[in-house]
C-alpha cells in the first residue's frame, strides 16, 4: 500500500505540474429531435441529428434517470456526437418481453481535446463530475456509458477517487475538500475499451502511421504507469460500482466500414488488420477489452459481440445487450409502491 500511495501522489503531482494545463472538458446536454415519416436507421445517423446535443452548463439536477457518453480518443472535434446513436436509444423507454425499460430523464455528454495525457483528462473529468453533482441526493447516481479510451479516463476517474479525501485532496466549492464521488455512479458499460492497453507490435503500428503520435495513445501501452495502477487489484479498493464490458469479435476489411479510404483511421485499421494479430474489433484486442474487471469492482460482467470497433458504441447488437444487462440486474426497479411510467409498445 505504501508503494501504491507515493506512485498516486506521484502521478497526481505530473498531472498538476506547470506547463501540463489540465484540458478544457464540455458537457452536452442530448435534445431529442422529432422525426416523422423516416426509417428507423435515419434517425439513428449521427448525420441527422447533428442539432440534438446543445452545450449545457447548468448543474445535474437530483431525482432523475441520468446517463453520461464518454466517446473514445477524439479524431476531430465534435467527437462526443459518436454517441448519438446510444442517446437515441436509451432516450426512448421501451417493453422488452413484457419487461418495461424506462427511458433516461436527461443523457450528458461529455466531450474532451486530444492532446493531454490520460491522467490531466481524468482530473478535469473528477472536477467536472464534482461541480455537476454538487445537488445530488445521497440517493442519486449515473449510469456512464463510455466508448474505447474514453472508457479509461472514467476507470481512472473512479480509481483515483477511490482514495477519498485523505489522499487526493482535491478541492472545489471554494476549497472545500470533496468527497469520493464513487457511490455516485451505480454502473458503467465500456464498449471497446483497451483495459489492458496496446502491446509493442500494436503501438508500432499507431507509431508508424500517426505524424506525432498523442500522448494519450502512450498512455495506452499495456506497461504504462497507468494500466500498472488501474490493473493492479487491490482488495481494499474495489469500487462500489458495477462494471459491464462489450467486446468486439470483427475486424471487418476497413473498406467494409469507413467511407473515408484515405485518412488516418483507414491505415491504421489496415495496417492491423493486415498484421493478423490475434483476435480484435480492427483496432483493440478481445484479450485488452475483456479483461477481467472482476477483481476491481462490486459485479462484473462481459459480453462478446461479432462486431468492429466502430460499431461497438452503435449497432443494435450492442442496445440489445444493454436492455438485456438493465432486466437481469434490476437497473431501474423501483420501491414498492412508486409508480413505473407509462411505455409504449
Amino acid at each position: 500500500m505504501k508503494d501504491r500511495f507515493f506512485l498516486v501522489v506521484v502521478l497526481l503531482i505530473m498531472a498538476s505540474a506547470v506547463g501540463l494545463a489540465l484540458p478544457k472538458l464540455q458537457v452536452y446536454r442530448y435534445q431529442p429531435r422529432e422525426f416523422k415519416n423516416l426509417p428507423a436507421d435515419m434517425v439513428l445517423n449521427a448525420n441527422m441529428v447533428l442539432d440534438s446535443w446543445v452545450k449545457d452548463d447548468n448543474p445535474w439536477p437530483a431525482g432523475k434517470r441520468i446517463a453520461i457518453m464518454v466517446h473514445g480518443c477524439p479524431a476531430f472535434w465534435g467527437s462526443y456526437k459518436d454517441m448519438t446513436p446510444l442517446a437515441a436509444y436509451l432516450s426512448n423507454g421501451r417493453k422488452i418481453n413484457d419487461k418495461v425499460i424506462p427511458a433516461y430523464d436527461l443523457i450528458y455528454a461529455i466531450s474532451y481535446p486530444t492532446g493531454s495525457g490520460i491522467f490531466q483528462t481524468t482530473r478535469s473529468f473528477v472536477d467536472l463530475f464534482i461541480d455537476k453533482t454538487n445537488q445530488f441526493t445521497p440517493n442519486d447516481k449515473v449510469d456512464i456509458f463510455a466508448h474505447s479510451m474514453g472508457g479509461l479516463i472514467v476507470r481512472s476517474a473512479i480509481w483515483m477517487m477511490g482514495y477519498g479525501e485523505t489522499v487526493i485532496g482535491i478541492t472545489h466549492n471554494e476549497g472545500k475538500v470533496c468527497g469520493c464521488f464513487q457511490t455516485k455512479i451505480a454502473r458503467v458499460v465500456f464498449m471497446g475499451t483497451p483495459q489492458n492497453g496496446f502491446d509493442e507490435e500494436e503501438l508500432k503500428i499507431l507509431r508508424e502511421n500517426y505524424n506525432n503520435l498523442p500522448v494519450e495513445v502512450n498512455d495506452m501501452y499495456f506497461e504504462s504507469m497507468i494500466l500498472f495502477f488501474l490493473n493492479s487489484p487491490d482488495e481494499d479498493k474495489i469500487v462500489p460500482c458495477d462494471y459491464y464490458s462489450i467486446v468486439g469479435l470483427c475486424s471487418y476489411k476497413p473498406d467494409d466500414f469507413l467511407k473515408n479510404k484515405v485518412g488516418l483511421g483507414y491505415k491504421i485499421f489496415k495496417a492491423i488488420q493486415d498484421a493478423n494479430f490475434p483476435v480484435h474489433d480492427g483496432l483493440v484486442s478481445s484479450e485488452s477489452a475483456g479483461f477481467d474487471l472482476k477483481p476491481f469492482c462490486h459485479q462484473f460482467k462481459l459480453a462478446s459481440l461479432s462486431l468492429n470497433h466502430d460499431a461497438i458504441k452503435s449497432h443494435p447488437r450492442v442496445f440489445s445487450t444493454i436492455d438485456k444487462w438493465m432486466i437481469d440486474d434490476h437497473w431501474f426497479d423501483k420501491p414498492e409502491g412508486e409508480v413505473q411510467p407509462e411505455v409504449q409498445d
